[in-house]
Parts: C-alpha cells; sequence; structure tokens
C-alpha cells in the first residue's frame, strides 16, 4: 500500500484469467445501433480478404439479431416493365457498431462508431451479419463452440457468460447456469440460461465459462404479468443454429479455413444471378445454377429481387 496524504491507495495487478476473460469475452462485444432500435453484436471474423494482394486490408464480421437491425431492411413491391411481373426490391441502410476503447482493461474511455453494411439476414432464425466498411483491423474475435461441443460437451448447470448492452450500457457481463435446451420459439430451438439478460442484451453472446466459447445468442427474455421482464431466465439462440445460418447464406469461411471470403463470394454471386434468371424464362433442369433458387428454397439477391 502506498499512502498519499490521508488517503491510502491500494494497487491490485489483473490475474491472467480475469483478462483471459477480457480478451475473449468482453472485448469482442460491441453495441449495434438502427435507426429505431439498440442492440448488441460479437465480432466473429476478422481477417485480410486477400491476404496476396492487400495483407493490411481486414474483413471484419458482426454478427447479431435480425430484430435488432429489421428497421434498415425496407422491402417494396413495384412494376418491371421490361420482364413485365411484379418484383419485390430489397433496400438495406447501414447499421453503426461501437467498438469500446478501454484503459486499465475495464473501464470505458470511448466509443467509435463504424459503418457496418447488412451483408445477411434471416428473420426467422433472427439472425444478421454485419461487414465493416471500415479494412482496419481488430484484435479481439470470439472463438464459436464447434457443434459437436455444443450437441455432447454442454449440459445443464454448467456456468456461463452472457455479454451485452444492456439498457443500452457499455457491455454489461452476467454470469448463471445453463438450465434447459431445444426450447422451440416460432418453431426454432432456444437454449435457456439464469445469466440475467434484458432489453439491449439482444444480439449479443452467451460463453461457456470452462472454456470461454460462443455458445449462443441472447435473443429473448422471459416475460410475466403485464409484460414484467423476468431478468434471471433468458433464451439464446444457439450456436448450432449460427453454424446454420453461415451454411445457408454462404458465409463458411467464418469458421472453416477450407473456404475462403472469395469463393463463398462468387457462390453468393452465382445464386444471385440464378435467381434473376428466373424471370427470362423456362427454368433448364439441367442448369445447376438455375436449381439453387427453387420455391422450397427462396433466395433474395443484394439487389432485393425476390420470388
Amino acid at each position: 500500500m502506498t499512502d498519499m496524504g490521508n488517503t491510502t491507495m491500494e494497487q491490485r495487478g489483473i490475474s491472467d484469467d480475469i483478462a483471459d476473460l477480457h480478451h475473449q469475452i468482453l472485448y469482442p462485444s460491441v453495441r449495434v445501433r438502427a435507426t429505431k432500435a439498440l442492440g448488441s453484436g460479437t465480432v466473429l471474423y476478422c481477417k485480410p480478404e486477400d491476404m496476396a494482394t492487400y495483407p493490411d486490408e481486414y474483413e471484419t464480421l458482426v454478427l447479431t439479431n435480425h430484430h435488432v437491425i429489421a428497421d434498415l431492411i425496407e422491402v417494396k413491391e413495384d412494376w418491371d416493365s421490361t420482364r413485365q411481373v411484379k418484383r419485390f426490391r430489397e433496400f438495406r441502410t447501414n447499421a453503426i457498431v461501437e467498438f469500446m476503447e478501454y484503459k486499465h482493461q475495464s473501464r470505458v474511455v470511448s466509443k467509435n462508431g463504424k459503418e457496418a453494411k447488412i451483408v445477411a439476414w434471416d428473420d426467422k432464425l433472427d439472425l444478421a451479419l454485419l461487414r465493416l466498411e471500415t479494412v482496419a483491423h481488430f484484435n479481439y474475435v470470439a472463438r464459436l463452440a464447434s457443434k459437436e461441443r455444443f450437441d455432447r460437451g454442454v449440459y445443464a448447470f454448467d456456468w456461463v457468460y452472457c455479454v451485452g448492452a444492456a439498457l443500452g450500457e457499455d457491455p454489461v457481463i452476467t454470469r448463471g447456469q445453463l438450465a434447459g435446451f431445444a426450447r422451440q420459439i416460432e418453431g426454432e430451438p432456444y437454449t435457456l440460461s439464469t445469466a440475467p439478460s434484458i432489453f439491449g442484451n439482444s444480439g449479443g453472446s452467451v460463453y461457456l465459462e470452462e472454456t470461454r466459447e460462443f455458445i449462443g445468442v441472447p435473443a429473448r427474455i422471459a416475460v410475466t404479468g403485464f409484460s414484467s421482464a423476468v431478468t434471471h431466465l433468458s433464451y439464446s439462440i444457439p450456436v448450432t443454429t449460427v453454424y446454420k445460418f453461415l451454411e445457408e447464406k454462404d458465409f463458411q469461411y467464418v469458421y472453416d479455413d477450407s473456404f475462403t471470403s472469395k469463393q463463398c463470394a462468387a457462390t453468393r454471386e452465382a445464386k444471385r444471378k440464378a435467381s434473376e434468371k428466373r424471370f427470362d424464362g423456362p427454368v433448364d433442369p439441367n442448369d445447376p445454377l438455375q436449381q439453387i433458387d427453387t420455391p422450397d428454397n427462396p433466395y433474395i439477391d443484394d439487389e432485393g429481387v425476390k420470388d
């Protein structure tokens, strides 16, 4: 201890364990702002898009809930005079992703807002993926638990951390236990935990305490009576659904190094062209690109054409 007049100040260094929690759980957490909503997000990916040509230009992806950024997506119906058909066009407005700068590990001293393009979304799964417009490098990225880990290595009573911009605050950390699995909400599985969660946590993250792996996205809270929030019972989208979302939207490179950003972008472009081609004439059953977009598997491309 050090005497400073009548003040006694005790300094305590940060332990390796607490420092690791900061790096793997707190720092990948961001705040997401839309026009009418505010929620949370998690940095899932930050690597050079083209290592050979532009090694210093990074692609950064942030995962959040669809309902956090839903007001930034507008679908309009109009008439295509060339093809003589009705069509739906989709218009997306950029979100703002706020990164926190810390001093003394835990004290937020500033917030830096970065514009982010909505590159994928699914309202049924309630997930959205944002790509930062900046090419700067960000040091802290969440580690996704594998599907096998979640299915066969996560149990009730396991301790978890929930992180998010609760009530619009800077990232808040709460702790609880896993309490239930595969709760069906609107036909999709959710995981129940006792880590307190409240409005603003949506789009954030749930981490397994033992391994610091990302296992879910807080998306809903329990309510009772006159819509009173039960903050100690919260529902999160499991990481298995996150994998499903990334696969369906062709962003496998986020979790699988055998894919590249360019390869996945090419696949998405092929699907976009196939979607447009459906309006030009009969579908050719021998053309695999035309088979990508079917009535059972509709695809919305970047220009917003929807069947």
